[in-house]
């Protein structure tokens, strides 16, 4: 709630909810190799994603830009780092892609609601935050879907 009321997070609580993620990998079964593993899969996907972007916003304003600047914040990027510890990787593109479509939608919503206000900050860690708790209930209450294991979600592809 600290990024959607103050547009800012504490840091101390990056370093701790990656840790309670590699506990809850390896409370649940799961070894600490394959949390890792699953780990540098997700953080080389979001380098990808953040290395895109950079490209594609330092071409169209033909100058080298920063992208922690002003385009995004330090707090979300920290916190996709914490989560890339909890998710598989077709997990990790699951949520990054939903999480981001629906903040779109509800933050064009909002600020439709809300003319004359100019918001240019959204805060994505705090709504990401908020979307986790619902995909973390949906774990949690439907024993046909694991966050931490990619068979659910092929099985539902494969058919």
């Amino acid at each position: 709630m600290q990024d959607i009321r103050f547009r800012a997070v504490s840091w101390l609580f990056f370093p701790v909810l990656a840790l309670l993620y590699i506990a809850h990998g390896i409370v649940s079964g799961i070894y600490l190799k394959e949390v890792l593993f699953n780990t540098a899969l997700n953080i080389a996907f979001l380098l990808v994603v953040f290395t895109v972007v950079w490209l594609y916003i330092s071409l169209r304003q033909r100058r080298l830009i920063y992208l922690p600047d002003k385009l995004i914040g330090w707090g979300d990027i920290l916190f996709l780092l914490c989560i890339c510890f909890f998710f598989t990787l077709l997990n990790f593109i699951l949520f990054y892609i939903t999480s981001l479509f629906i903040i779109i939608v509800l933050w064009l919503i909002w600020v439709s609601l809300r003319p004359g206000t100019a918001y240019r900050h959204v805060p994505l860690a705090g709504l990401q935050a908020l979307i986790l708790s619902v995909f973390l209930i949906i774990d949690w209450s439907n024993r046909s879907i694991d966050l931490t294991s990619d068979n659910w979600l092929l099985f539902l592809i494969g058919g």
